[in-house]
């Protein structure tokens, strides 16, 4: 099922928590497509501990997956942190 045009056109802040079908957009995926991912492992799990019975998405989990396939802006500005962490004693001014 492929959602409308007219409710993705009304998310421009997409939810927090996502039903598969809007997980699925927010991907840019068919649902068939994102189930696989998720039972492939590319795609995190469904969250488990809500009040609710249907299967729920996390935004920002979707968003850690999807820079870590693709080495997204947050995944280098963190490795650039972790370098100068690690080497911030080796520089001229430390000591």
């Amino acid at each position: 099922m492929r959602l409308p045009a007219e409710i993705l056109e009304g998310l421009p802040d997409w939810p927090a928590l996502m039903g598969v079908e809007v997980a699925a957009a927010y991907c840019n995926m068919s649902v068939d497509s994102f189930e696989r991912c998720v039972e492939a492992g590319r795609v995190p799990a469904a969250v488990t501990d809500l009040p609710v019975r249907r299967k729920m998405w996390q935004r920002a989990a979707l968003d850690a997956a999807i820079n870590r396939r693709v080495g997204g802006e947050h995944d280098r500005q963190a490795r650039k942190a972790e370098w100068r962490r690690r080497h911030q004693d080796r520089s001229p001014d430390a000591g």
